[in-house]
């Protein structure tokens, strides 16, 4: 199925009676909504998504263009500067771009002008195990903090990537 048939399929109106929609390579599958569940929704067709990730990745089927004077730097890929899920993105007030490389299970730093400066790993507490990194942002004192993705827990850094501390939080979704 190429893009255009996928948009095409994708743009179908849902029923208002009906489980959301989930597209999966231009077939539908429907599913009940967890109780309290978030739904995010394609901008561009009726798609819904239970995550962000399923909805980052739907984007991909869109002929999307990059808007003129935007930064674009990176590709997929498992190398330094190269991204697998870029989840989430902060800028220090020193102008470091951090972002969250989700199944790459680390953080990578850039300048403004989009150059790569470094990576460091993400780890679960206590342990030796990777942590898909969800989401990534600053505090007031300048650290990093982390969220995992799929396990529970926020951890802080230093902007080089030193681990201070780690706790698991809750679930409230």
């Amino acid at each position: 199925m190429d893009q255009s048939q996928t948009r095409a399929a994708a743009s179908e109106e849902e029923p208002a009676t009906s489980a959301p929609l989930v597209q999966v390579s231009g077939k539908k599958l429907t599913r009940k909504p967890r109780k309290g569940a978030v739904l995010h929704q394609c901008p561009h067709c009726s798609c819904k998504f239970r995550s962000q990730i399923g909805l980052i990745s739907h984007l991909r089927t869109h002929d999307l263009t990059v808007p003129e004077g935007a930064l674009t730097f990176g590709g997929l890929g498992t190398e330094p500067g190269k991204f697998n899920r870029p989840v989430g993105v902060t800028i220090s007030e020193e102008g470091e771009i951090f972002v969250a490389d989700l199944l790459n299970e680390r953080i990578q730093v850039f300048t403004l002008q989009g150059t790569f400066v470094r990576q460091f790993p993400t780890f679960k507490p206590g342990e030796q195990q990777r942590l898909k990194p969800g989401d990534v942002t600053t505090d007031g004192e300048g650290k990093l903090w982390v969220v995992g993705y799929s396990d529970y827990y926020a951890s802080q850094y230093t902007k080089q990537g030193a681990m201070l501390r780690q706790f698991e939080v809750s679930y409230t979704g």
